[in-house]
């Protein structure tokens, strides 16, 4: 099942505090985000193992956390949750908008094209094993199967001497 890209909370909210002189506030945004959404783009924002060694952060851990913790968005086929409560606190000032004659271009570089369709691709195939909890295959033109990307990165490290 893909998941569209521009929807990020469900039965969103915002509760703002305006300062009496206008020219700030605070307040919150929250909702429900899809577990495997969040799951996919914390886990495989870079590649998973060079994340979970070099950030040690645990993959496997997040994944049942997020699972168990899941809190909202019912799936009537199921009967688990997919979403889990998510906010995040807002801090704002004023700003000022001005919008020129001509349209700015956003120059598009062709490298950050191909990494951002190799991450979409490692998303859709972890969301896609975490839904059938079937082992999916490396997407080509992704560094998930890098190695020895992994291994060269670890050469220097002082447990490479460990068995």
């Amino acid at each position: 099942m893909t998941r569209p890209a521009t929807r990020n909370f469900a039965k969103g909210k915002i509760r703002l505090n305006i300062a009496s002189d206008g020219h700030s506030a605070t307040g919150l945004i929250g909702g429900y985000r899809n577990w495997r959404d969040l799951y996919a783009e914390n886990t495989f924002a870079q590649d998973g193992g060079q994340q979970g060694t070099r950030e040690h952060e645990d993959a496997v851990a997040l994944y049942y956390a997020l699972r168990r913790n899941a809190d909202g968005m019912l799936n009537p086929e199921t009967g688990k949750y997919d979403g889990i409560s998510s906010v995040y606190r807002l801090r704002m000032s004023a700003a000022f908008v001005v919008d020129p004659d001509k349209p700015m271009d956003i120059p598009k570089l062709d490298a950050e094209e191909e990494r951002k369709t190799a991450f979409e691709r490692i998303k859709q195939a972890v969301i896609k094993g975490a839904d059938t909890r079937i082992p999916q295959p490396v997407p080509p033109g992704t560094t998930e199967a890098a190695f020895p990307a992994l291994e060269q990165e670890m050469a220097g490290l002082p447990s490479k001497d460990i068995s």
